[in-house]
């Protein structure tokens, strides 16, 4: 039987729809598992560094936090903010998504421990805060792409923006 140009056309067509399904697989398995990463090395205290000062330390003892030496982790809500959603465009996506306790939104706060932040006039008192850019996204991502065997440089490129965007 001769293969007419509908008939490879058709099969590029469900060829195509089944690698569409195992890319999108392969990204949500990949986004769960950059998301645990994250949740598990801020819970355990070893993924971001530096380690908070003396003064935020105590700051958050006096306002009972069970952790209070842990950077991100106060109430635990920054961290259980990311999800992993679905992309209408397809793909999926790893954010922080609702509101802080303080009335940012996760994503905003995801930012500034990603990136680090200065204020210069915190508490309306005219004081002067640095907060150190921690990395808590890229070292998750770095750290789950070692555990997967993905040590190429630019396949971690492509999956932190892939994650951040």
């Amino acid at each position: 039987m001769k293969t007419t140009l509908p008939d490879i056309i058709q099969r590029l067509d469900k060829f195509g729809g089944k690698l569409r399904i195992m890319s999108d697989a392969s990204a949500r398995k990949h986004a769960n598992g950059a998301k645990k990463e994250i949740q598990d090395g801020l819970k355990s205290m070893n993924l971001v560094t530096p380690p908070l000062k003396s003064r935020t330390i105590r700051a958050k003892a006096r306002k009972g936090y069970s952790q209070p030496s842990a950077p991100l982790l106060a109430t635990q809500q920054l961290s259980l903010s990311l999800t992993v959603r679905k992309l209408p465009s397809g793909g999926y996506r790893l954010a922080p998504h609702g509101q802080h306790a303080g009335g940012i939104s996760n994503q905003a706060l995801f930012q500034i421990h990603e990136y680090g932040a200065k204020i210069t006039d915190g508490f309306g008192k005219g004081i002067s805060i640095t907060i150190p850019a921690r990395f808590p996204f890229r070292a998750g991502v770095n750290r789950y792409n070692r555990k997967i065997g993905n040590d190429k440089p630019r396949l971690t490129r492509q999956m932190k923006e892939a994650l951040t965007r």
